[in-house]
């Protein structure tokens, strides 16, 4: 792996590690499995990989895309495979835990596997599954909600 700072027009080849603090320039071009740190602008067209994760602060740019199990922040567009209830809010997806507080609007689906967390309120027409876990037993059941057998 190649360290040091990378200079405009310089092609950064696969596998090399892009350290925090450095800037990458309009023009470079930026090859699968490179990490992309903390404090870094990326630039319009580039690509970012399958499990690469973009930090907050970052900017994303027309045209670069967004993999599974990235963690999106605020301002960025979320793109493909995330959707959004009817209410505006983004869809609960498979595997994807909602934690302590937080709060599921009405109409959202939550989906298999989820673990439902001690505190959070689940909403009219709001659908647990298979295989989610109710916690402390403090959650109540509201509006004709489903909970099916396996429910603890």
């Amino acid at each position: 792996m190649i360290e040091g700072e990378v200079r405009q027009g310089e092609e950064v080849k696969d596998g090399e590690i892009v350290w925090d603090g450095e800037e990458v320039k309009e023009g470079e071009e930026v090859k699968e499995e490179e990490e992309v740190l903390d404090g870094e602008e990326v630039k319009g067209k580039e690509e970012s990989m399958d499990g690469e994760e973009v930090w907050d602060g970052e900017e994303v740019k027309e045209g670069e895309m967004i993999m599974d199990g990235e963690e999106v922040k605020e301002g960025e567009e979320i793109r493909d495979d995330e959707e959004e209830s009817k209410d505006g809010e983004k869809e609960v997806m498979d595997g994807e835990d909602v934690k302590e507080g937080e709060e599921t609007k009405e109409g959202e689906e939550v989906r298999e596997r989820e673990e439902v967390w001690d505190g959070e309120e689940v909403k009219d027409g709001e659908e647990v599954w298979d295989g989610g876990e109710v916690w402390n037993g403090g959650e109540e059941s509201k509006y004709g909600e489903e909970i099916k057998e396996e429910e603890v």
